[in-house]
C-alpha cells in the first residue's frame, strides 16, 4: 500500500498542510470539528501523526507498547505483569497505553498514537477498528492481539468451555440441575461456554438460567447484590460466576440468607484470585493461563518483527478447573 504525505492528507481534507500539522500536534488555533475531520482522514489512509522523516525511515527497536484496559481487577493486573516480565525477557522496553475497560472506543486513538511512535511493536487486548487497522498495515508495525482476534493478525485466544465443562459437569455429578450462569448471557463467550457443558451432558438450555450481571468497577457488590435480587425469586443450585469476585459477593448474599455453599448451592468463579482459596468456603474456580498466554504472546510478536510478511497465527489456551470447596 502507497504511504501518503501531509500534503495528500490535506488536499483530500480541504485544508492547507500547514492545519494538517496543527491539528497533528494537537494546536488550539483550529476547531474541534476541522480536527476531527483530518484526524479521521489520517486513520483512514494509515497516515501517523509524530513521524518525523528518521521515524518514517528506521522503527524504534528496543519498546513494545501495551494496549491494555485500565482496571485494577486483579486478573487484568496479573496479565500485564506477565506480559511486562515476558517482554524484559525478550530484551525489550515496554510502554503501556491504556483505555477505560468500559469505553473501549478510546482505543481509537491509541491505535493511531501507538503507530506514530514506530515501536518494535504493538500487543493489544482490543482489535483495532478498519481505520486503525490501516494505520497499523501502512506502516507495518507488528502487532499480536491478546484475548481478542482480528482477520488479518496474529492473535492468543482463551478458550473457557474445558473449565466451564469440568465446573458443570462436576456440579451436575453432584445432583445440581438448576445452575445459573451468573453474570453474562447466551450470546457471549462465557454463555458459548456454559451451553457447551450442558449440551455436552444432553441437558437443554433454559432461556431463564442465564443471569447477566451490568458491571461496574466494584464486582464484589455487583454479585453481592445480584444474588440478592434472585434468592427467594428463583429456584437453583448452582451459580457458575463469570468472575471471582461475583462468586464471593454471591456467597456472602447466600450466607446471609442462610443458604449453605455447598450443601444447598454449589459456586464456581472464574480467574483463580488469590483470595478465592481464602473465602469460606474456598471457592472453586476456573483459572487462566496468564504465564502461557503471555509467553505466547511475545513469541507471535517476536514472529511477526522477523518476518513482517508471514502467516497469521492464532493459539488457542485452555482454562482448568482448581477443585476446592465451593462445589
Amino acid at each position: 500500500m502507497k504511504k501518503i504525505n501531509i500534503v495528500e492528507i490535506a488536499k483530500i481534507s480541504g485544508v492547507t498542510p500547514s492545519t494538517v500539522s496543527r491539528a497533528l500536534n494537537n494546536r488550539s488555533d483550529i476547531s474541534k470539528e476541522t480536527r476531527e475531520k483530518i484526524l479521521s482522514c489520517c486513520r483512514k489512509h494509515g497516515f501517523s501523526r509524530n513521524m518525523t522523516a528518521r521515524s518514517l525511515r528506521m522503527r524504534s527497536s528496543d519498546t513494545v507498547i501495551f494496549i491494555m484496559p485500565d482496571y485494577t481487577y486483579e486478573l487484568y493486573i496479573e496479565k500485564l505483569n506477565a506480559l511486562k516480565n515476558e517482554v524484559k525477557k525478550a530484551g525489550f522496553k515496554w510502554h503501556l497505553h491504556s483505555y477505560d475497560y468500559f469505553k473501549p472506543e478510546e482505543t481509537l486513538d491509541l491505535f493511531h498514537d501507538a503507530a506514530g511512535s514506530r515501536p518494535a511493536g504493538i500487543i493489544s487486548a482490543y482489535p483495532p477498528d478498519n481505520d486503525n487497522v490501516n494505520v497499523l498495515k501502512t506502516n507495518r508495525i507488528p502487532t499480536v492481539l491478546y484475548d481478542c482476534n482480528a482477520s488479518g493478525f496474529d492473535s492468543v485466544m482463551l478458550d473457557l468451555k474445558k473449565g466451564y465443562f469440568d465446573a458443570v459437569s462436576l456440579m451436575l455429578e453432584k445432583g445440581r440441575r438448576k445452575i445459573i450462569l451468573f453474570g453474562d448471557q447466551l450470546e457471549s463467550p462465557r454463555g458459548e461456554a456454559y451451553a457447551y457443558a450442558l449440551k455436552s451432558k444432553g441437558l437443554e438450555i433454559d432461556q431463564h438460567m442465564f443471569f447477566p450481571l451490568r458491571f461496574g468497577p466494584d464486582l464484589f457488590t455487583e454479585g453481592y447484590n445480584g444474588a440478592r435480587k434472585i434468592i427467594g425469586k428463583q429456584k437453583f443450585d448452582g451459580l457458575m460466576c463469570v468472575n471471582d469476585a461475583s462468586a464471593i459477593g454471591a456467597m456472602k448474599a447466600l450466607n446471609e440468607s442462610g443458604i449453605r455453599v455447598p450443601e444447598d448451592v454449589s459456586v464456581c468463579g472464574l480467574d483463580d484470585m488469590k483470595v478465592s482459596k481464602y473465602t469460606i468456603p474456598p471457592l472453586s474456580t476456573v483459572s487462566q493461563p496468564v504465564g502461557e498466554m503471555a509467553g505466547n504472546a511475545i513469541a507471535l510478536l517476536l514472529r511477526r518483527i522477523k518476518d513482517f510478511n508471514s502467516s497469521c497465527k492464532t493459539i488457542t489456551l485452555h482454562t482448568s478447573l482448581i477443585l476446592r470447596e465451593s462445589i
